[in-house]
Formats: C-alpha cells, sequence, structure tokens
C-alpha cells in the first residue's frame, strides 16, 4: 500500500512536469494546478486512502502523464503567441 502511494505522488509529480512543458499558459497552469491539488488532497487524506483508490488513482493518471506527453509534442507544434492579425 505505502509503495503504490509513494508511486502515485511520484506519478502526480511527473504530470507537473508534463504539465510545464506547454507553451500555452492557458494549458500548462490548467494541468498543473489539477495535479498539485489532488496531490494535497492525497497529503490531507494521509495513510486513510483505501489501495482501491490508490491503484484506480495510480492507473487514472499515468494515463493522464501519457496523454499530457502526446499533446505537449502536437500542441507546442502549432503554438503561436504571436498576433495573427495585422492592424
Amino acid at each position: 500500500m505505502q509503495s503504490n502511494l509513494t508511486l502515485l505522488k511520484s506519478t502526480l509529480s511527473r504530470v507537473k512536469d508534463a504539465a510545464l512543458k506547454f507553451k500555452n499558459p492557458g494549458f500548462s497552469s490548467y494541468f498543473f494546478q489539477k495535479a498539485e491539488d489532488n496531490l494535497k488532497i492525497l497529503e490531507a487524506k494521509g495513510d486513510s486512502v483505501c489501495p482501491q483508490e490508490v491503484q484506480k488513482l495510480l492507473q487514472e493518471y499515468q494515463e493522464l502523464e501519457q496523454i499530457l506527453n502526446r499533446q505537449t509534442t502536437v500542441q507546442n507544434l502549432y503554438y503561436n503567441d504571436q498576433p495573427m492579425v495585422d492592424k
């Protein structure tokens, strides 16, 4: 149980790292804050989290990490912070 909880916390940390790779600050801050909030909730619950919930969250955030890694590549190809219309 404790090793899964530690693994979940490290997965959330990797999700935050993946979120920071977005060039778009909106995407970056949304996913970073989502992972940060869930990490705070997890730490507040402490050891009272049931093993089934930890396993479910672990799978969910591993999938999210993989999605974010793919999406950062695609989204960063097309992100442009320069205005597209000249006045």
